[in-house]
């Protein structure tokens, strides 16, 4: 009988030994694949995120720095940048493509904007506007369609040739609350500005999920949005909210940031450059936590699962001694004693492992999703400090970024053929270690040390 058929008949004539190798194989093995599934889930969420955030510095007024760096009876005016500094910045080499807008807030006339329930009432702050208006030279620049957050569903984009012309992007949100189509006028409305009347030129359609411990005022809303070219041609004198610059790679950003701040002349006490890696720290950190957190889970259930199966290893190859005496003074070689007691744990690893991917999956998403929500409670900023209110209301710094608060938990090829990767090692590690002990003895000594 060859050495394989004798490793099934061994596994069958001693049941119970089978049963509780099998048991703690298959407990091991949904703990590994649990952390083994965690870790691609989080890599994955990681990836999308930094390719989401695209490679891009956002030049902005940052008022909480205005407000800390000043004294305490110091004004604090709101400061616009300059054209000429937005085109100074856009020449350095780095810069690919740049964009700026400026952003002004209007009551909507002949329609309905979005609404939600708000707590702004805790602030005892109360505003008309109802829509922000977004005015720019190239929606296909923009931020939220740059990287895919916004897509436009009819009509076309707007571009620096509608300089000048009344018209308008809105969400597709307001457009069927509202039966607006492309082609229809929407006016607005501002008590110090002259109102707009403006033809629908294109509908986009936002993917934008509010952080629900965050309340927003409604223009701030990402639905009640619209994009409407500049109404007249820049000069160097045009002032400009925000200005944003892509980059080809990250590794060109840092030294952007060290030329800006070199050559151009505003304060940047008052002023932020952001990078979009900035924004990945507060989008991905409970993500980052939860991937530390499997990473040391599979680690320490590795060791734990070499260490488990080399001391039962041990238990059972102890008992098996006299059957390891007979079999090597019948002539057969230490070589295929050692392959069957690998084909033994190696069969009842690839049960306990087949029938852990079905449980293993989901005792990953609930441990993962259980440790990220744990995670995103401890980093979420509690709504009613004052950098959250002039977040809120749209005079802050960095944007409030949405948290990544979910992760799907997947079981995929890779992971599997990891696991059978580790099954294997298991076996050969778990199995050799302990009959290493007995096979370096001659079958006279394996005898009397059985007795």
């Amino acid at each position: 009988m060859n050495f394989f058929m004798r490793a099934i008949w061994s596994l069958w004539g001693n049941k119970r030994r089978s049963l509780i190798l099998l048991i703690t194989l298959f407990v091991l093995g949904n703990l590994i694949l649990a952390g083994l599934s965690i870790q691609a889930a989080t890599k994955q969420s990681s990836e999308w995120a930094k390719e989401k955030l695209g490679t891009n510095v956002t030049l902005k007024y940052d008022y909480v720095k205005a407000v800390q760096s000043a004294g305490m009876n110091d004004a604090i005016p709101y400061e616009l940048i300059p054209m000429e500094e937005i085109e100074l910045l856009g020449s350095i080499d780095y810069v690919t493509e740049y964009h700026f807008f400026d952003t002004i807030e209007y009551v909507a006339s002949n329609f309905e904007p979005v609404e939600t329930e708000s707590d702004l009432d805790q602030y005892d702050y109360q505003r008309a506007e109802n829509i922000g208006v977004q005015f720019v030279n190239k929606t296909q620049l923009s931020p939220e369609f740059y990287n895919g957050t916004n897509v436009l569903l009819e009509g076309r984009h707007l571009s620096e040739d509608d300089i000048g012309k009344n018209l308008a992007l809105i969400e597709n949100t307001i457009a069927n609350e509202n039966d607006i189509n492309i082609g229809d006028s929407i006016e607005l409305a501002n008590k110090f500005l002259d109102d707009l009347s403006l033809e629908v030129v294109g509908i986009y359609e936002t993917s934008v999920v509010l952080d629900s411990s965050v309340t927003y005022v409604q223009h701030r809303l990402p639905w009640n949005q619209v994009y409407t070219p500049f109404t007249e041609p820049l000069t160097n004198d045009s002032l400009m909210v925000e200005a944003v610059f892509y980059f080809d790679s990250v590794s060109n950003m840092a030294p952007f940031i060290e030329k800006a701040k070199q050559t151009s002349s505003l304060d940047f006490d008052h002023f932020s450059l952001m990078t979009s890696t900035d924004y990945y720290e507060e989008m991905a950190g409970p993500l980052e936590m939860v991937s530390d957190l499997s990473n040391t889970m599979v680690n320490i259930v590795l060791l734990s699962s070499f260490v488990i199966l080399i001391l039962l290893m041990m238990l059972f190859v102890k008992g098996r001694i006299h059957e390891i005496g007979v079999l090597i003074s019948l002539g057969e070689s230490k070589r295929k004693i050692l392959g069957q007691l690998w084909v033994e744990v190696a069969f009842l690893v690839a049960i306990a492992f087949a029938l852990s991917s079905i449980s293993g999956s989901l005792i990953g998403e609930y441990v993962g999703t259980h440790l990220l929500e744990q995670e995103v409670s401890l980093v979420r900023e509690p709504v009613g400090t004052e950098e959250d209110f002039l977040r809120t209301l749209g005079i802050g710094g960095a944007e409030h970024i949405e948290i990544i608060s979910d992760i799907d938990i997947s079981i995929s090829g890779s992971v599997l053929l990891l696991l059978g990767g580790i099954g294997v090692l298991l076996s050969i590690i778990s199995t050799t270690i302990p009959a290493f002990f007995v096979l370096r003895l001659n079958p006279r000594d394996i005898i009397i040390k059985n007795d």
